[in-house]
């Protein structure tokens, strides 16, 4: 049992350490969001992208190895893949015992980080699309009667024309 308990630990080892990656880009995301470096936030996107794939992976793998667990200890396939962690390091000895849980507190923080920054980011782009549709909406909207911007930034009305400028 402690060999196939520490297979998943390794597992969640290795998703720990994708956690940790993902939460690194989404940190230089927000880096260039702030510096509006629309490449760098492209790039961000794609590394992304790359990582909760792999993340995705590993997630597979420690289904099936939560399976090999629970059909030892008896369990059904779907009760085995929703075994806590609690429950995994109940069934593991020591040295396993103390780096399982150690593992799993670990990863259990990452994932709150990355979460808490996904929110972030999530924010940072919704008040930034909203800026945006606000600034395309006054720039498709702008008739004859938008005005001006004078030298100091202010907005400022058109004069209005002249009646030799009208008529030519």
């Amino acid at each position: 049992m402690n060999e196939l308990i520490d297979n998943v630990v390794l597992i969640i080892e290795r998703i720990e350490k994708l956690q940790c990656e993902l939460k690194t880009v989404l940190m230089e995301m927000l880096g260039a969001m702030r510096s509006a470096d629309v490449s760098g936030i492209g790039a961000c996107i794609e590394r992304e992208k790359g990582l909760i794939i792999r993340i995705s992976e590993q997630e597979v793998l420690r289904r099936q190895a939560m399976e090999q667990i629970g059909s030892k200890l008896g369990m059904g396939k779907g009760l085995a893949r929703t075994m806590t962690a609690r429950m995994l390091v109940e069934h593991a000895d020591e040295p396993t015992r103390s780096r399982a849980h150690d593992r799993i507190s670990r990863l259990k923080k990452v994932v709150t980080d990355v979460s808490r920054m996904n929110r972030l980011v999530r924010r940072v782009s919704e008040q930034t699309l909203g800026h945006l549709k606000q600034v395309f909406s006054v720039v498709t909207s702008a008739g004859d009667d938008a005005g001006l911007y004078s030298a100091g930034g202010a907005t400022v009305q058109r004069r209005p024309r002249e009646l030799f400028e009208a008529i030519g």
